[in-house]
């Protein structure tokens, strides 16, 4: 999550590790301790899934039980509709460091589910950016990473506008 604000006008990025924090609740708290925004990758999810007219997501990530099973719910909470949830099924948490764009592609095409209207790759660290638009081509829907969605946030909490090739969520922004 990041919070902007103070009298600099700073960005500083927080990270919940692998817990989900009740989103709003979090934000709200970090409001009230000062911040003037507060942008989390979770949060801003919602927010995405609307720019791009979609209501249900098939959400691919590369986390173990019950993690998993705590971001659908966090995401349900957020007023997110999660119709499939698809691990990369990798072992250890460490393993995310040496996963190759190849099988995040793969997970999410064998991951996508017809009620989808898009797919979320949940996790900062999978290679996604250059994947995102040959997914949306192969799959016709938008398919939006937790980087992408973030930095689509953070831009629109200070009013600018991200730019990228072929990527529904970026060509509505604009």
């Amino acid at each position: 999550m990041t919070c902007t604000g103070g009298p600099t006008g700073s960005t500083s990025p927080v990270s919940a590790g692998r817990t989900y924090w009740p989103g709003p609740a979090l934000r709200e708290a970090m409001l009230a301790y000062g911040a003037q925004r507060v942008v989390t990758t979770n949060g801003a999810v919602s927010d995405a899934l609307r720019a791009v007219g979609a209501r249900r997501l098939a959400v691919v990530h590369p986390y173990q039980e019950p993690v998993d099973r705590l971001l659908a719910a966090y995401l349900g909470a957020s007023g997110v509709g999660v119709v499939a949830l698809t691990g990369l099924g990798l072992d250890a948490v460490e393993d995310v460091y040496a996963v190759e764009e190849r099988h995040v592609v793969d997970t999410v095409i064998r991951g996508d589910h017809p009620r989808a209207g898009a797919v979320f790759i949940s996790c900062t660290t999978l290679p996604t950016y250059e994947a995102l638009p040959r997914l949306e081509e192969r799959l016709g829907e938008p398919v939006g990473s937790a980087n992408q969605i973030t930095a689509w946030a953070l831009l629109g909490a200070v009013g600018e506008r991200e730019h990228g090739p072929r990527q529904r969520l970026l060509d509505r922004a604009t």
